[in-house]
């Protein structure tokens, strides 16, 4: 059950809004975080579901998920090599680097490393190696 992939928290979320109906303000005080925390929580949390289901959606319906369609790394020819290069990066280094490659050597003129690690977390496949 796709469901039993999320965290307690984002578990609870899941009951509160779709099952006991719950609006996000009163889910919000419950869980302790304000309403645009649990907007890109609940965000956060379809993103996951989404990912989790398109195998399923894909072998049961004939529907193919493009997960990755908006994301500039999935988007690029190089998508394999920088894969590797955010791979490489030491755990505890800053993105900085990787952004400075990404723009000088591929041309991809990411701002943010929040769509690094979002890339990292949702779109690169598990068996992405060295």
């Amino acid at each position: 059950m796709a469901i039993s992939t999320l965290t307690p928290p984002e578990r609870e979320f899941v009951h509160r809004y779709y099952y006991d109906g719950q609006s996000n303000r009163v889910i919000a005080a419950a869980m302790r975080k304000r309403v645009e925390q649990l907007d890109r929580f609940h965000r956060r949390i379809l993103r996951r579901l989404r990912n989790v289901l398109a195998d399923f959606v894909a072998e049961e319906y004939g529907l193919a998920v493009d997960i990755g369609k908006n994301c500039p790394i999935c988007n690029s020819r190089h998508c394999d090599e920088i894969n590797r290069l955010i791979l490489t990066r030491p755990p505890k280094a800053t993105w900085r680097g990787v952004l400075r490659i990404l723009r000088d050597r591929y041309g991809l003129d990411i701002k943010s490393p929040q769509v690094l690690i979002g890339h990292q977390r949702y779109h690169m496949k598990k068996g992405v190696t060295l």
